[in-house]
């Protein structure tokens, strides 16, 4: 119970340093574009994870673990592209509501792959989780639907899968040989999708988000997961990054001067609510 109490805090903190993300990449693609942002920031994360970490992490011999890091690795680079592409023709409010709606998908697809249904405690945590974002987006989607809003639930599907690779594949190896190899193949997969075109030089404001993206949010949120969310159900794991956009509007507020209408504190507080009901 310990161990499960302590992965936990850990996620969540993981989410927090996801939360941080929005400040960053908000002021950075400002700058640059989406996939040169991603460009420098899996290239630094990859290349510092070379410096921490031993040869013999480096150089694995075992098939499993370039299998495991490369399906992680290519779900998440799925995430990150359709996320970001979908950006282009949606609003941040939509696509903030439609990535969180990863946690529904969660349950549905552990079940295909042989695993149990969570209880009945964790779907009402669901279902107040996906109410919270809503309100957090401000209820508001406007001119309904449209290919990056599709794109973007596709991110959502991704993610999901992201996580219940993460948790498998993440027993198979220490999180070093996890974190190292799953952000190799992520920014290989960058590569290829941004072809042979020039990589501009980023400006200040780009360069702190581009350290912070992927030192704390990549590096060390991937070595967190790696480490401790195998020691919770991928569901509960779900419901626990939903803190993200909580934590996205506090560093916001702060930092940026943003304000959430009245609605989007009321969806805050129903996602710690859903958190709540799936803890109790």
């Amino acid at each position: 119970m310990w161990l499960e109490k302590k992965a936990e805090v850990y996620l969540i903190f993981a989410a927090f340093l996801w939360g941080g993300t929005f400040v960053a990449i908000k002021l950075a693609v400002t700058d640059i574009s989406p996939i040169d942002f991603l460009m420098y920031r899996f290239g630094l994360a990859f290349l510092t994870s070379c410096l921490l970490f031993s040869k013999k992490v480096l150089f694995p011999n075992d098939i499993l673990i370039w299998k495991g890091s490369f399906l992680v690795g290519l779900v998440a680079f799925f995430g990150y592209i359709l996320q970001t592409e979908g950006l282009v023709l949606t609003s941040a409010t939509k696509s903030g509501f439609i990535t969180g709606t990863y946690v529904i998908f969660l349950p549905f697809i552990q079940r295909i792959f042989g695993g149990a249904f969570p209880k009945t405690r964790v779907w009402f945590s669901i279902c107040f989780v996906l109410l919270g974002l809503f309100w957090i987006s401000g209820g508001d989607f406007g001119n309904g639907w449209n290919a990056g809003d599709s794109m973007t639930l596709g991110c959502a599907f991704a993610f999901a899968v992201y996580i219940l690779c993460m948790d498998k594949y993440s027993k198979t190896m220490i999180p070093e040989q996890m974190t190292t190899w799953h952000v190799f193949w992520m920014l290989l997969f960058v590569m290829v999708w941004k072809g042979n075109a020039a990589l501009p030089i980023p400006e200040t404001n780009t360069i702190w988000a581009i350290f912070y993206t992927a030192l704390p949010a990549t590096i060390l949120t991937s070595w967190i997961q790696s480490k401790y969310q195998s020691l919770v159900s991928p569901t509960r794991a779900g419901i626990l990054f939903s803190l993200e956009p909580v934590f996205s509007f506090i560093l916001a507020f702060f930092l940026l001067g943003e304000t959430l209408p009245a609605i989007g504190l009321l969806g805050c507080l129903t996602i710690l609510i859903g958190v709540y009901l799936a803890e109790s």
